[in-house]
């Protein structure tokens, strides 16, 4: 193991104080360098794992399409690595899992994060103790993150880790091409909706690329996300995160609207070539 390599924390390893409290370890600031937060992308926080130590439910994330678990990104040392090793009991109780996070800025990195094993999961949700949960919200708010879907997971509440948006600004807007794949299991009429970032006319379609400007589109509200995300991820060539044959990769965006700032799956072109649509609308290119 790398001492450059990131790992992805979203339970008690967020809390300085809880770390420390044990003596066990190396001290919280010495093994763990904050890096940036992230998202983890289509993983839920979730309870089916009993901890004697905890006396109750500890936390775990599963792959889940549509779902997002907050966390944080850190960088350990060599030292610190054998030390958040030791505190998930690797491999005999969580074991390393290589996964894709998003940053602030939408970047999206390999880390490495921790879940339970096969052997220790239960079929059902597992109560953690009131100490435990505030042990997480405290860590979380102390950092920054949101805690809303660790504490919804701890009522086994699960669906709230779910972002069930999708932000479109091409072929599959209203009166476009394929504007058909967007009608199943839609909540409603799409909204207006705008984001940050740069079209490129890419000939039968535009592509989102990173950038300054606005890019104006529209946002579909789904009731079942997971089945709407299959069929669109075949149709814009996406694969799986950080797959290197991805025509576009899926990623998070925050979509102005009339009602707000809210969050939404977009696809995101992952070459660089074409003409920049001035006006950031593909109707008026």
């Amino acid at each position: 193991m790398i001492s450059r390599e990131l790992y992805f924390g979203y339970g008690s390893n967020l809390n300085e104080e809880d770390w420390n409290s044990s003596g066990n370890f190396l001290p919280w600031k010495e093994a763990l360098k904050i890096y940036k937060p992230g998202l983890l992308l289509d993983y839920i926080p979730l309870y089916h794992y009993y901890s004697s130590g905890r006396e109750g439910g500890a936390l775990d994330v599963k792959p889940v399409k549509g779902g997002v678990v907050n966390g944080m990104l850190f960088l350990p040392t060599s030292k610190g690595w054998k030390n958040v090793d030791k505190k998930e009991g690797n491999p005999h109780y969580y074991s390393r899992k290589i996964v894709s996070v998003q940053t602030a800025s939408g970047e999206l990195l390999q880390a490495v994060t921790y879940i339970v094993v096969d052997e220790k999961k239960e079929e059902y949700f597992v109560e953690p103790n009131d100490k435990y949960r505030k042990i997480v919200e405290s860590g979380m708010k102390q950092l920054g993150l949101n805690p809303m879907g660790q504490n919804a997971a701890a009522r086994n509440e699960e669906t709230l880790s779910m972002c069930n948006n999708i932000f479109v600004y091409g072929t599959l807007k209203q009166g476009h091409s394929r504007e058909n794949s967007m009608i199943e299991s839609r909540k409603g009429d799409p909204k207006f909706g705008k984001i940050q970032g740069e079209l490129m006319d890419l000939g039968a379609f535009p592509g989102l690329i990173q950038g300054a400007g606005d890019v104006i589109g529209e946002v579909h509200t789904y009731t079942e996300i997971g089945s709407v995300l299959d069929r669109l991820d075949r149709i814009e060539g996406f694969y799986a995160h950080g797959a290197p044959d991805n025509l576009f990769e899926r990623i998070l965006c925050n979509v102005e609207t009339t009602d707000g700032l809210i969050q939404a799956w977009t696809y995101r072109w992952t070459g660089s070539e074409g003409t920049r649509i001035e006006s950031g609308e593909w109707s008026k290119r």
